[in-house]
C-alpha cells in the first residue's frame, strides 16, 4: 500500500469486520510516518456527520495536525461556494511544506456511502459525489498532491458506475485488495505465540480445526483460544490441548458468546448489504444452487 501511494496510486481494502483492517490501516500509518510520509486515518464514522464541504475541511485540517506542517486552515474558507477551491490550495500547501504527497486513509466508507450512510445527505443527497469528486480532481492535478486508501466492509462505493444518475467519481479507480482468511499456517503462528505466553500447548491438528471451524476469522480464533484458556485454568499446567477437550470447550464457546460475535462479523452485512448476506446464508445452509443464480444475476457479489 506504501509502495503504491509512492507510485501515485490510490488502494481500496476490504474485509469482513475484525478480520484486521484497522491494524493494516495503522501498520501503514506507522510505515508512511518512518518515510516522513504526510499521512493520516480519517474515520466515516464521524466524517458523515459532517456536509460535504464540513467534511473536506474536517479532512484538510486532520492531515494538517497528523503532518504537523502548521498551516493555517480556517473553516470560513470551506463554503459551499469555495471548499473545492480551499481544498485543492491547502493540501497542496501540506504537500509543498513536507516535500511529498499527502496520504489519506479513510476507514469505514460504509458511513459515506450512498444508500448505506446513516446520514441522509450522504445516503440520498450529493454529498458523497461532490466530496469525492473534489478529491478526485485534487488527485489528478499535475504533480498530484494526494493519493487515498479506502477501507471497508464493501467495495460497493467504487463499484458503481452511477449515483443518482451521475457518473461515480471512484468507479473503477483501483483494484480492491481484500483481506482474506487464516491459512493454517497463519493460525499455527498466532495461536502458537500467544499461547505459549499463557501456557497453552496445542497438539498439532488443533490449528486444522481451528481454522476450519472459524473460517480462519483471527478475530474468532482468538476469543475461542481465551475461551479454551479459561476451561483450562483447573487442568495441570502441563495439559496438552487435544482433539476432545477442544470440541467441548468449542461447543460452550458455540452455544454462548460464539453466536454474538458471529452476529457481530456478519452484522454490517445483514443490515446494510442484503444480497451479500443472503448469499451467505445459502452458503452456510447447502443451498448452492440458489447462491450460483444470485451470483450469476450480478458478477460483482463473487469477485
Amino acid at each position: 500500500l506504501i509502495d503504491r501511494h509512492l507510485r501515485k496510486e490510490n488502494s481500496g481494502i476490504f474485509g469482513l469486520r475484525k478480520s484486521g483492517k484497522t491494524s493494516a490501516l495503522f501498520s501503514v500509518l506507522r510505515n508512511a510516518k518512518q518515510k516522513e510520509i504526510p499521512s493520516s486515518i480519517i474515520d466515516c464514522q464521524t466524517l458523515h456527520l459532517n456536509s460535504w464541504n464540513k467534511a473536506l475541511y474536517y479532512v484538510a485540517q486532520k492531515i494538517n495536525e497528523s503532518a504537523k506542517s502548521s498551516i493555517s486552515i480556517e473553516q470560513k474558507n470551506y463554503s459551499t461556494e469555495n471548499a473545492h477551491i480551499q481544498f485543492e490550495v491547502d493540501i497542496t500547501k501540506i504537500k509543498n511544506k513536507n516535500n511529498k504527497p499527502v496520504l489519506l486513509i479513510f476507514d469505514e466508507i460504509e458511513h459515506i456511502t450512498p444508500k448505506i450512510s446513516a446520514s441522509e445527505n450522504w445516503r440520498e443527497g450529493k454529498d458523497f459525489l461532490i466530496f469525492w469528486q473534489v478529491v478526485r480532481s485534487t488527485f489528478q492535478k499535475e504533480d498530484s498532491p494526494l493519493t487515498f486508501i479506502i477501507a471497508g466492509t464493501n467495495p460497493t462505493c467504487i463499484e458503481k458506475q452511477f449515483i443518482n444518475k451521475t457518473d461515480n467519481p471512484i468507479y473503477n479507480q483501483f483494484k480492491p485488495i481484500y483481506i482474506s482468511g487464516f491459512d493454517i499456517d497463519d493460525t499455527k503462528n498466532m495461536v502458537s505465540t500467544l499461547g505459549r505466553y499463557m501456557g497453552m500447548r496445542f497438539r498439532d491438528e488443533i490449528y486444522t480445526y481451528l481454522t476450519a471451524d472459524y473460517g480462519g476469522h483471527p478475530f474468532l480464533i482468538r476469543q475461542i483460544c481465551s475461551a479454551i484458556y479459561q476451561a483450562k485454568k483447573d487442568l495441570p499446567q502441563e495439559f496438552d490441548i487435544d482433539r476432545l477437550f477442544y470440541e467441548q470447550c468449542k461447543d460452550n464457546f458455540n452455544s454462548n458468546s460464539g453466536d454474538k460475535y458471529c452476529e457481530m462479523i456478519i452484522g454490517v452485512l445483514k443490515e446494510h448489504y442484503v444480497d451479500e448476506h443472503t448469499m451467505l446464508t445459502y452458503l452456510a445452509s447447502g443451498k448452492q444452487n440458489e447462491f450460483a443464480e444470485l451470483a450469476e444475476s450480478d458478477s460483482s457479489y463473487v469477485h
